[in-house]
């Protein structure tokens, strides 16, 4: 148990082990603070505070290549997506590139050296190094996922299942789709209840739900 400086209410933890650091997302303002390892032995470490991330709504850290290369924090605030490279030293984060996702960012993470960015209706991949138009996960080109656009259709998680095969979680139903963003089965996943949340489980490709009983 440690204190995290002076962080108020904690919204958001991501730990990256790698790079011996913790990003706290926290505080009314909702400010975004690295911490390094050695500050988390310190109750007194306010650790580095991002200014420019304030008022983030989410965010998310990883590294690519499965930990053998760099590590990167991505912050969102509505549609904005800022992401940073992190180091263990004194300056341990910097500004990479910014850019605007189709939607209200909803959920994140990272997969490789992409990061998957989820929205009302939609999931796109963006490249972590280097630039490039992202990838879109629901193709409109796909007749068969349309009634996703329909209705009031939430982005909860997205899973890698292999390396041209994703699940799509939204609040009404999962999908798989191939990295082109076309249905590649038939089959659906529905929920016994409205979820509230889904997150997936690191050493697997499974992903487990929270949900509201009415």
């Amino acid at each position: 148990i440690t204190l995290l400086g002076d962080c108020k209410r904690v919204h958001q933890l991501d730990p990256v082990p790698g790079a011996r650091l913790l990003a706290v997302l926290s505080g009314r303002s909702r400010n975004v603070r690295v911490f390094t390892w050695e500050d988390l032995k310190n109750p007194e470490a306010t650790g580095a505070k991002l200014l420019e991330a304030r008022g983030s709504q989410m965010i998310t850290a990883g590294s690519l290549c499965q930990g053998k290369g760099a590590f990167w924090l991505c912050t969102a605030s509505k549609r904005h997506v800022t992401c940073y490279q992190l180091a263990s030293s004194k300056q341990p984060y910097k500004r990479a590139r910014d850019f605007q996702a189709p939607g209200v960012v909803q959920w994140m993470g990272i997969f490789e050296e992409l990061l998957c960015i989820g929205y009302p209706a939609g999931f796109s991949l963006y490249a972590l190094a280097g630039e490039g138009p992202p990838t879109n996960l629901v193709s409109p080109e796909d007749p068969s996922l349309a009634f996703l656009s329909h209705g009031q259709t939430e982005a909860l998680c997205a899973v890698t299942v292999s390396s041209d095969l994703y699940l799509l979680c939204f609040n009404t139903v999962g999908v798989y789709v191939n990295g082109q963003g076309r249905r590649s089965e038939q089959r659906e996943l529905m929920w016994p209840a409205h979820p509230v949340a889904a997150g997936k489980w690191a050493s697997r490709s499974h992903s487990s739900w929270g949900h509201t009983y009415g």
